[in-house]
């Protein structure tokens, strides 16, 4: 009976220790690697909040091939905000805003239809992205806006140039009005008048 006891503890330690050496394994893969993807998150989102998006993207896209938290959907967000600021370059230079206009309209609904997310970080930065488009649509528009009226009060001082150059050469001859002209307009503008 002693002999059965003796096994019988020997039996509970072993499972004991199989138990203990299990759960370390666990905690190993399961806990530990969850850790390290929680910190690779937690950089992903500082990257967002400084608005650092093709670090943050880098991070999100490597932690949502594993699956982690909604990292696919933060991946994907940081892509359109990747793409979306490539196109606020753009417009500084735009000689074709309706393209970018186009672009503009296209982020707007990507971030007005973005999925759910109880992230607070990321909705911050889906609603200052909203925002910059809004503003940037704005701006844009003004420009336009601008540069239309620049081209019409251009177009009106020409035609006016052009009537007193005509009513000064009807009256007074050719020279005297490219003289007049130089006087008042400068030599760019006689050259202007003479061609």
């Amino acid at each position: 009976m002693r002999k059965y006891r003796r096994n019988n503890k020997r039996f509970i330690v072993v499972i004991a220790i199989i138990a203990v050496v299990t759960v370390i394994i666990l905690l190993a893969t399961i806990v530990l690697p969850n850790a390290a993807k929680e910190k690779e998150y937690q950089k992903g989102l500082e990257a967002v909040q400084t608005k650092d998006y093709a670090t943050a993207e880098s991070i999100f896209k490597d932690l949502a091939q594993e699956d982690f938290k909604d990292s696919f959907f933060a991946n994907t967000l940081m892509q359109y905000r990747l793409e979306f600021e490539s196109v606020k370059e753009k417009t500084a230079i735009a000689s074709d805003y309706d393209t970018v206009m186009a672009d503009i309209d296209k982020y707007s609904e990507i971030f007005n239809n973005v999925g759910d997310t109880d992230n607070d970080i990321i909705i911050a930065d889906i609603s200052s992205a909203q925002n910059e488009v809004i503003q940037l649509k704005n701006d844009i528009e003004a420009k336009q806006q601008r540069e239309q009226e620049e081209q019409e009060r251009t177009r009106q001082e020409n035609e006016q140039f052009l009537q007193t150059v005509t009513e000064t050469a009807d009256t007074d001859g050719y020279y005297k009005a490219v003289l007049e002209i130089k006087n008042k307009y400068g030599l760019e503008l006689v050259r202007y008048a003479t061609s």
